[in-house]
């Protein structure tokens, strides 16, 4: 069940109240409370006993609330914004990996290749880091899906493996790559 909370506006800003419930302070209070392991809730009598500092004054919860909510909003920018550039960043992306657009100064044909041509060695058990900036930077596959790389799980799952001087001739697992 969901319960609704209708501030008395003569005692306590709605929108500081909100920002107070959602604080790790607010947090706290409600796992204070929860009951259930199953189907964890709260009841309206306990939150009625919540314990929340506040200002005495109504005009400082107003100001904290709006100066709070100015900060949301601007988060809000932000990530329209990075929406934004993610969108023009895909589009040059597949104009330029595409040869539809080139840079200005570049002409001429495209030739194909394999992956396998163009590594200088592929072998599983990779070890690497991911903190560690030194050395070449690796992907693993399941960062792959659907042609394009999920640089979110890339950054989580992949890093930089250790350079050592590898000998030219390709090295493969007993009974080649298939």
């Amino acid at each position: 069940t969901t319960a609704r909370i209708a501030v008395n506006p003569k005692k306590a800003d709605s929108q500081f109240l909100k920002y107070m419930l959602l604080s790790s302070f607010g947090r706290n209070q409600v796992s204070n409370y929860v009951k259930g392991a199953a189907q964890p809730g709260l009841n309206c009598g306990d939150v009625e006993r919540f314990t929340l500092p506040l200002p005495i004054s109504i005009d400082e919860q107003k100001a904290i609330g709006a100066s709070l909510r100015s900060i949301d909003d601007f988060i809000v920018s932000l990530n329209q914004l990075i929406a934004k550039k993610r969108d023009i960043q895909q589009a040059a992306m597949q104009q330029l990996l595409t040869g539809q657009r080139r840079l200005p100064g570049y002409s001429g044909e495209w030739d194909v290749k394999q992956l396998g041509d163009l590594v200088s060695r592929m072998a599983n058990g990779c070890v690497y880091t991911s903190d560690e900036k030194n050395g070449v930077p690796i992907t693993r596959i399941e960062t792959i899906s659907d042609g394009t790389i999920n640089w979110k799980h890339q950054i989580r799952s992949a890093g930089w493996a250790r350079t050592r001087r590898i000998s030219p001739k390709p090295i493969s697992p007993p009974g080649g790559i298939s």
